[in-house]
């Protein structure tokens, strides 16, 4: 090799080592080419975890050589279409966006099995209500000539029923489990009758309560033309709102108390230390005049200790209210004129929220974490530490119930035909996945670890109660 040859190697060697150079310096300190931006930029990572785990991750379509959990660093600002797929679970999509020098994260991804639902009691089921802390169902069954009231523990009826009916329609009865699981409550269809019927869950409760025939030894009237009842937040007392006033019933005691000044009341509820009212206020003019009209509504606390210290805690303007739910941090009552729900302060009255919806159910228990909100068609999410309250989903069937994963990443609801999941992951597109499609779904609930989910439904020729993972 001559002399000439090697000092233009050397030459070359320099040119492309200063051009070279800089690129590398740049690439080792996280920068690479856009060609989309053509300039360098630099880069930002993902940070994917899924539950479960071990699940395979597509970025722009690409599938990546490492599993979740992981950081997929390098990456030039920009949206990026992640997807994670695991055997025997539903894809989970989304667009995130990538920031130079910060890394996005997508954590808590919640992946919902996909697999078929088991049949765990068969049964031709009218009416249902799931506990779901523990799996336990109570379900009101055809037998024949009868209509029994049932109770299935770990996916197997119980040999003796709570109770058995014959000759009488109970096809539309409702059916509602106690907040602490101990008592199952019946009350006879609209159009019937009023019976209501408290059944305890084990014999170490006490026996079956009629409620509607100890109301009318109370009143001295037989039939009840209504009776509207709900349980408290624990489930150790109900209160009921006949054409008589309004009561307090306590059911480890089959006991029942009467509320003061209830004649006129539009609805009854009992929150901590003390029952609620909601009746109908008239003026002093009105009273004077001798009119019998309503100028507001006003709800009334009466505490339990002493019924003579009553407070008026608001004042409504003029229509019909429900209560929905009591707790220490707000009354929230229906406004059905509107279609709103109205969160009241029980400490000053003053209305700090209102609220599309009809239903609502807390995150971690009453009064506590956000607040899941729904009516017909429409989801949405209230954060009471904000104050705002969010769209989770629109559906186009009547959502007939709703229930938090205990995670607290997605919502469980149904309809219907079918139970759906939706994530709150805001960002993009929500994932909304069907979890069952069957002809006819009753009632359902999700276990305490958000394991499981059971379901009371119809599918061909097999009905009964169904047990699927989540």
């Amino acid at each position: 090799m001559t002399h000439k040859t090697r000092k233009i190697i050397l030459l070359l060697f320099l040119v492309a080592f200063s051009l070279t150079a800089p690129i590398v310096i740049l690439y080792t300190a996280g920068y690479r080419y856009s060609w989309k931006k053509t300039k360098f930029e630099k880069t930002g990572m993902i940070h994917l975890e899924s539950i479960p785990g071990a699940a395979q991750v597509f970025i722009n379509g690409k599938l990546q050589q490492r599993t979740t959990p992981d950081s997929f660093p390098r990456l030039l600002p920009d949206e990026y279409d992640v997807r994670i797929e695991k055997r025997g679970y539903l894809p989970w999509e989304k667009m995130l966006e990538v920031r130079s020098s910060e890394t996005t994260f997508a954590q808590e991804i919640r992946l919902f099995s996909d697999t078929m639902p088991r049949l765990l009691t068969e049964a031709d089921v009218e009416q249902a209500a799931v506990f779901g802390k523990n799996g336990t169902v109570t379900m009101l069954v055809k037998s024949h000539d009868w209509q029994e009231l049932i109770l299935v523990r770990d996916g197997k009826a119980l040999p003796t029923p709570l109770a058995r009916f014959s000759g009488e329609t109970l096809t539309d009865a409702a059916l509602s489990w106690s907040p602490d699981g101990k008592y199952v409550l019946l009350q006879s269809p609209p159009e019937e009758p009023v019976r209501v019927f408290l059944y305890p869950v084990t014999s170490a409760n006490g026996e079956p309560f009629a409620i509607h025939e100890a109301l009318a030894k109370i009143t001295k009237s037989d039939e009840k033309v209504r009776l509207r009842i709900r349980w408290n937040s624990d489930g150790s007392m109900l209160s009921a709102l006949t054409e008589d006033g309004a009561f307090i019933i306590h059911p480890d005691d089959q006991t029942i108390d009467q509320v003061p000044a209830s004649m006129r009341a539009q609805d009854v509820a009992t929150g901590e230390g003390a029952v609620y009212l909601l009746r109908p206020a008239r003026s002093e003019q009105a009273v004077a005049s001798g009119s019998v009209d309503a100028d507001a509504v006003d709800l009334t606390r009466i505490p339990f200790a002493d019924a003579r210290s009553s407070e008026i805690v608001a004042s409504l303007p003029k229509g019909d209210y429900r209560f929905v739910d009591i707790t220490a941090r707000y009354l929230i009552v229906s406004d059905r004129g509107s279609g709103k729900l109205l969160l009241i302060s029980p400490k000053n009255g003053a209305v700090l929220a209102k609220l599309v919806g009809e239903s609502v159910r807390w995150e971690k228990a009453p009064g506590k974490g956000r607040l899941l909100v729904w009516n017909g068609f429409e989801l949405s999410i209230f954060n009471p530490a904000s104050g705002t309250a969010e769209l989770v989903t629109r559906v186009g069937s009547t959502i007939t119930d709703c229930r938090w994963h205990p995670a607290g990443t997605s919502v469980i609801f149904s309809t219907a035909t079918g139970i759906f999941a939706s994530e709150l992951d805001d960002r993009g597109t929500r994932n909304t996945y069907e979890l069952i499609r069957f002809p006819s779904v009753k009632a359902f609930d999700v276990d305490a670890d958000g394991t499981y989910f059971y379901f009371v439904g119809a599918a061909g020729n097999q009905k009964g109660l169904y047990e699927r993972m989540l």
